[in-house]
């Protein structure tokens, strides 16, 4: 009778274990994109006033412009490390993928998303006392809250937190991903 209860409890393991997708063969897994790089944040988190210029529409074509309207080189690898400094914080490996041309670059990670939900800035906004959003905003890094006259600026990054506090409190990492810089409704939160 022991031996007969010892093989169901194992067979049942190993059933579970099949449908939970935990055994089995290996499988390869994709890079998560993590969808596009505010390049002129990067360039002024580094040092440089003029922010980000893009001189040409070649896959190199940005450079990182100094007080003096010197242009320098830079590694969208480290703009993506920098924007999606939670995740390497975490141990996740970021790195940068030209998809053609000076404005085909994307952030990736081998780290899959588990959840995902579009932004809404009002309601952070609201949450942290202002009366709204700005509105017509131009581009992704052009969100502001606004209270009367004051604006602050957005840190998606802290509204997806925010507006995913269950995720937050599993532990997980929650960030803002756009597929392109220039479209301000189009930022969603996943959760690594």
């Amino acid at each position: 009778m022991g031996r007969t209860l010892l093989r169901l409890l194992i067979a049942t393991a190993a059933g579970l274990l099949a449908v939970a997708g935990l055994a089995g063969p290996a499988r390869a897994i994709d890079p998560t994109n993590l969808g596009g790089i505010d390049v002129n944040a990067y360039c002024l988190a580094a040092g440089y006033p003029g922010g980000a210029k893009m001189i040409n529409s070649s896959a190199s074509g940005w450079k990182c412009v100094d007080a003096n309207q010197g242009q320098h080189g830079l590694s969208m690898t480290a703009a993506c490390r920098y924007q999606f400094a939670d995740l390497v914080g975490a141990g996740h490996l970021v790195w940068d993928h030209r998809g053609g041309g000076a404005t085909g670059w994307r952030c990736r990670t081998w780290s899959g998303y588990v959840d995902g939900n579009d932004l809404d800035i009002a309601r952070y906004c609201q949450a942290l006392g202002y009366d709204g959003a700005r509105g017509n905003p131009q581009n992704v890094a052009d969100w502001y809250c606004q209270r009367g006259s004051t604006t602050d600026r957005v840190t998606l990054h802290a509204a997806c937190r925010w507006q995913n506090p269950v995720e937050v409190g599993y532990g997980r990492i929650v960030v803002a991903t756009y597929e392109d810089w220039g479209s301000p409704y189009g930022i969603n939160c996943f959760a690594f």
